[in-house]
């Protein structure tokens, strides 16, 4: 073979080499889009009708319009992240390859970026993982007509009061009857369809807390643009109604954390330990709380009360667990769990979460000898694709003999409610059922997925999955389940604008009857 015709097809062999590699290296690089290839329906399946249903969305800054193609691309592409990402595709037998084909076939003409976000937003809440949702754009960024007041369940009636808490809505009428003149019930169960299918407290907290979202709800139900509401209250005692008609709030009226109660030693040498707005990991925060146990050392009984705290970092727990641990007995395995096989970098965000395989350095032997034992009779309530998953990760906490620690041995009380998840569904299942501790509220919401981001090719789109299977050592789920109390006790109306805390009372009244 002459010397230009070997140098030829030297050549030609590195391009496709080259090519090879670079084929390679895109697939496997971090934000390379894979896409799921399949045959799609050609009609809607009747569950999944709400799917294929399309309201107008008011546009907003950066909400681009995208073709048939590109909307059939990102879809196709959320369903690769769904079977290859998602911890929990599942767990509730959802048809999301139905679901995805009727958000298709409603693109015919393709749709806008909130339009598309607004579909997977609906999608999404099906699986009942509170964790997983769309992070960009948010519900509130494609609203520009909010309630403009707060709106909580009060033991069944849903209470109305403004913003700062001040006051209800209408002082002798705090109890919501209708909105638009619809009743209540009505919006209630479109505010459904935008909630998080999960535990029953979970799906009640977000379908009552939808109804701030009076725009879109509108447009769901087929009601016209208007710039105010008219709504309709009534007293507790149902014997007096009222009327009022308000502008919408242009902003997202926001509950805050709630009660405000700084932590110290209230009556009777009780000490009453506020953890809230979050589950702080930062030092300072840490070592208030080791300051407050301090404090609380001859105290007669001990309030902890996370309520409206969403969760943040398990580090609070592991600081304040070993104040009631015997200084002897074994650490406390608090959780179980494994993540998704495939998920990128998952191990560093499990080791922040302090779960550990029991192969880690992170156990003592005497540790792993426990651990084994404990595996030996575990079972889980959910039976999931082993081959899917990681082997099993512990999170332990030991009792400690560092500096400032004791053993408290009054009564505990934690109190919680429905809005504390993820790491606080950790926190009081740590805490559940150990001696003298007693869980006063409501459920928590139930969560422990451990999400990871990721952003739609065309769309830009960001979603965000969970990664993890999380189970109490119990063998049941954190996910669509929560904790339970021990004794339930939500609060009344007056306690949602500041004249009273029951909740706090009535812990109060039981430590002082257990002294």
């Amino acid at each position: 073979m002459p010397c230009y015709a070997r140098r030829t097809v030297f050549f030609l062999l590195l391009i496709i080499i080259l090519c090879i590699v670079i084929g390679v290296w895109q697939f496997f690089k971090p934000g390379y889009h894979a896409r799921i290839v399949r045959e799609h329906a050609g009609r809607v399946e009747p569950d999944y009708v709400f799917l294929a249903k399309t309201i107008h969305m008011k546009s907003f800054r950066g909400d681009c319009g995208l073709s048939k193609a590109e909307v059939e691309a990102d879809l196709d592409e959320f369903e690769w992240l769904l079977e290859n990402r998602y911890s929990y595709l599942h767990l509730k037998g959802i048809d999301y390859k139905a679901g995805l084909d009727a958000i298709r076939l409603s693109a015919a003409k393709g749709m806008s970026r909130s339009t598309l976000a607004y579909k997977l937003h609906k999608l999404i809440t099906l699986f009942g993982d509170g964790h997983s949702l769309i992070r960009d754009p948010y519900i509130e960024t494609i609203c520009s007509g909010f309630l403009p007041f707060l709106v909580e369940d009060c033991n069944g009636q849903i209470v109305a009061f403004q913003p700062d808490r001040s006051e209800f809505v209408i002082p002798d009428c705090p109890v919501l009857k209708t909105i638009d003149g619809i009743e209540l019930s009505v919006w209630l169960k479109c505010g459904q369809e935008l909630a998080t299918k999960g535990s029953k407290q979970l799906l009640n907290y977000q379908t009552v807390h939808n109804l701030r979202y009076i725009e879109l709800l509108r447009k769901e139900l087929g009601i016209g643009e208007k710039a105010e509401v008219e709504v309709e209250f009534e007293s507790l005692d149902g014997q007096k109604r009222g009327k009022k008609s308000i502008q919408l709030a242009r902003e997202r009226p926001a509950y805050g954390c709630w009660p405000k109660t700084q932590s110290g030693i209230i009556k009777n040498e009780i000490g009453y330990l506020r953890i809230a707005p979050a589950m702080d990991p930062s030092e300072t925060f840490l070592q208030g709380i080791i300051q407050n146990m301090q404090d609380f050392r001859k105290t007669q009984g001990l309030v902890i009360d996370i309520r409206g705290n969403e969760g943040g970092s398990r580090r609070p727990l592991e600081t304040l667990l070993p104040f009631f641990m015997d200084p002897n007995e074994q650490p406390q395995i608090i959780n179980i769990s494994a993540y998704k096989l495939g998920v990128p970098d998952i191990r560093d965000y499990m080791e922040n979460r302090f779960l550990f395989p029991i192969s880690s350095n992170f156990y003592s032997e005497t540790e792993k000898r426990q651990i084994r034992e404990f595996t030996n009779n575990f079972r889980p309530d959910w039976v999931f694709e082993k081959q899917d998953f990681s082997e099993w990760h512990y999170c332990i906490v030991r009792p400690s003999q560092s500096p400032g620690y004791y053993r408290y041995q009054k009564p505990v009380i934690i109190l919680t409610d429905a809005r504390n998840f993820s790491a606080c569904d950790i926190f009081l299942g740590a805490f559940k059922d150990r001696p003298g501790v007693t869980l006063i509220g409501t459920a928590s919401s139930g969560g422990s997925g451990c999400p990871m981001k990721y952003r739609l090719h065309y769309s830009e789109i960001l979603v965000r999955l969970s990664s993890m299977i999380s189970f109490r050592p119990n063998g049941q789920l954190y996910d669509g389940r929560g904790i339970e109390p021990d004794i339930i006790c939500g609060p009344v109306p007056e306690d949602l604008i500041g004249r009273s805390d029951s909740v706090l009372e009535k812990a109060v009244e039981l430590l002082n009857t257990q002294n």
